[in-house]
């Protein structure tokens, strides 16, 4: 089982940047929605609450 390591390791680093990269980048846009809808969603629940 662990002959298969050495094949997944040769993985090129310019490759793996790349995916991270663009893992990331839809992370930050993921969390850039959650965190606007988290201020809608916060302004819509307190804002009743401080009348």
């Amino acid at each position: 089982g662990s002959s298969h390591l050495p094949q997944q390791l040769k993985f090129t680093t310019s490759d793996s940047c790349d995916r991270i990269k663009d893992e990331f980048q839809l992370l930050q846009a993921q969390y850039h929605r959650f965190s606007e809808v988290a201020q809608q969603q916060s302004s819509k629940i307190y804002t009743p609450s401080l009348g």
